[in-house]
């Protein structure tokens, strides 16, 4: 069974009250709310995991995004929905404690499916949500997906188009969902296997991600990733 070792020493409060906190402080309005938790209903329904995994990432974001001056709503959004493809994805993948080349193919299916459920759910609020969701995996080297040419498929089927200075902060949102996303995976665990110390995520974060070393190194300073 997977699970998670613990790095929010405030979850006396749950999780779904930390996203309560955090949709209020932003002032969402009424009608995004609604379609917020249309979307996120779904992958509570299918994997409780993944929801939880969704609502922490949303919390990190929303952190970066203050300390690094971006727009927090977005970044909110954008962790909240990012994995929100997976209900797509058969549960006996999702809860596989290994993956062969069958179930890595499939989940990555889940950055599309994702992508197409928040633009049709969520796109009277503005396209860059949907557009991060399908890129917060473009940032892995040769293990990126989906390619320059998928994505330009994928939002060409519903007939969108994104200009250079939006997919410049595209991009940029997405690889900071990207950042929170590996953090909160690297304390991922299965029955029986201990939890990575502290050290060892730090030395991962930086290792994994050569190109935000200061960004990760400042995070870390200023206890947003916490260990």
């Amino acid at each position: 069974m997977r699970s998670f070792s613990n790095y929010f020493p405030f979850l006396e409060v749950s999780l779904e009250g930390l996203l309560q906190e955090a949709i209020v402080e932003l002032k969402t309005e009424e009608e995004k709310i609604k379609a917020t938790w249309t979307i996120i209903d779904m992958l509570k329904d299918h994997s409780p995991f993944d929801y939880d995994h969704s609502i922490r990432v949303s919390l990190l974001c929303q952190e970066i995004a203050k300390f690094i001056d971006l727009d927090r709503e977005i970044m909110f959004q954008s962790g909240l929905f990012h994995d929100v493809g997976k209900i797509a994805i058969p549960v006996q993948v999702l809860e596989a404690e290994t993956w062969d080349n069958y179930c890595i193919e499939k989940i990555k299916e889940h950055v599309s499916k994702g992508y197409y459920i928040v633009f049709s759910l969520f796109r009277k609020f503005g396209k860059i949500v949907p557009a991060v969701v399908l890129r917060h995996h473009t940032f892995k080297g040769e293990n990126s997906y989906p390619s320059q040419a998928e994505i330009t498929d994928i939002t060409g089927f519903v007939l969108q188009n994104y200009s250079e200075e939006q997919t410049v902060f595209i991009d940029h949102c997405a690889r900071i969902v990207a950042l929170a996303d590996t953090f909160d995976s690297l304390h991922r665990r299965y029955d029986g296997k201990a939890n990575r110390s502290g050290e060892k995520i730090h030395q991962l974060m930086l290792k994994e991600n050569p190109d935000q070393i200061i960004l990760v190194e400042n995070l870390f300073d200023a206890d947003i990733f916490k260990i």
